[in-house]
């Protein structure tokens, strides 16, 4: 039996995914900024701009599964934002900018499986992952694979 959305459980899951949301990307300004600031100034990483747009791109091909997904909190989200603040920590410590950029972006997805759970991961697996190509991949990497 499908549940019925009422406006205010709709409102409250929202609000609950979007404070989450921004409270990780707010944590994790720097490494967002970082992000940038390595794209700004490298060309051959432009790339990285059409992440989010491949993402929301993703995600919009998915949009009729919105209606599968449940407020189902998860401590698999929570386990997740320890997971990815604890490599954003190591990597902004060791100066391994890739895992500072892996970190941030494992909390902002966590903070979307602690509302949703993991049938979040599961109907828009794809555009979640679409999410990591946010980072720039190091340049000892990208001159290897050329």
């Amino acid at each position: 039996m499908m549940r019925r959305f009422t406006p205010r459980s709709v409102k409250l899951e929202g609000m609950l995914l979007v404070l989450l949301c921004l409270a990780s990307i707010i944590a994790f300004l720097p490494a967002y900024e970082d992000i940038l600031r390595i794209i700004s100034g490298d060309p051959e990483r432009s790339y990285v701009i059409l992440a989010p747009l491949i993402a929301v791109y993703l995600f919009w091909l998915r949009r009729s599964r919105l209606q599968l997904l449940r407020f189902r909190p998860s401590y698999a989200g929570f386990v997740l934002i320890v997971l990815g603040a604890s490599i954003s920590r190591i990597g902004y410590h060791n100066d391994v900018l890739a895992a500072w950029h892996f970190g941030s972006i494992l909390v902002l997805i966590g903070g979307m499986v602690t509302v949703y759970g993991t049938s979040l991961v599961v109907y828009f697996g794809p555009a979640l992952f679409a999410l990591f190509l946010f980072i720039p991949i190091p340049g000892g990497i990208r001159q290897y694979v050329a």
